[in-house]
């Protein structure tokens, strides 16, 4: 999937997705003390189950596109 290119808020997770909930509040702490407004969060898979089964090998971005400040 394409999309236009924009400003994000971005943060890198190394290993599992089960670190999502923390990477996900670090972002939310960072756009509210930057009065920030975001649109829906996404990711990019730089490293997934389909590249190599071993969750301590998967890297992703996690993104949140900056809608206004």
């Amino acid at each position: 999937h394409e999309v236009q290119a924009r400003d994000a808020v971005q943060a890198t997770l190394l290993g599992s997705y089960g670190q999502m909930p923390a990477v996900s509040a670090a972002l939310g702490a960072y756009v509210a003390a930057h009065n920030l407004q975001t649109g829906p969060m996404f990711n990019i898979y730089r490293v997934g189950p389909a590249q190599d089964p071993s969750p301590a090998a998967w890297v992703t971005d996690v993104c949140l596109p900056i809608i206004g400040r």
